[in-house]
């Protein structure tokens, strides 16, 4: 498991930095710690498209359980077009309605704010088959 630097993390998939999509698959990120002492995030999620398939999904996910289980705090959609997205999720917001929290089906392009746990990681969901694609996505924590 990987931990965040000064509040900075990649998010990362088997280690490096940079996702490469090739397959119609689900490509589940580490792990990264150290976003406990955070009220906000933002998040950079920037991908280069070669060939293009059908879509990409990605979504951000916090854990309440040290990893147990998964939250879906934020979601980007990608089709054919390279572009970089940022967001931020803030952890002071109040949430006044309960909801049940999503595992890899938050609507896309959706940021749920009011929580924030000690550990970020992503999931990309693609479909179609692509090729010379790449994600990066970078994840910085605020006091």
């Amino acid at each position: 498991m990987a931990s965040a630097v000064n509040g900075w993390a990649p998010l990362t998939y088997n280690g490096t930095n940079d996702l490469s999509v090739t397959d119609e698959a689900t490509y589940p990120g580490t792990a990264v710690e150290g976003f406990g002492g955070s009220s906000s995030i933002t998040v950079q999620v920037a991908a280069t498209i070669g060939s293009a398939g059908t879509a990409i999904n990605v979504y951000i996910q916090t854990s309440l359980d040290q990893g147990t289980s998964w939250i879906d705090i934020m979601a980007f959609n990608f089709t054919n077009t390279t572009k970089t997205v940022v967001a931020t999720v803030d952890a002071r917001k109040s949430i006044t309605t309960p909801y049940a929290p999503t595992n890899g089906s938050l609507t896309p392009d959706t940021v749920k704010e009011g929580v924030l746990g000690d550990r970020l990681r992503f999931v990309a969901k693609s479909t179609g088959v692509y090729s010379n694609t790449t994600v990066a996505i970078r994840a910085q924590g605020h006091p």
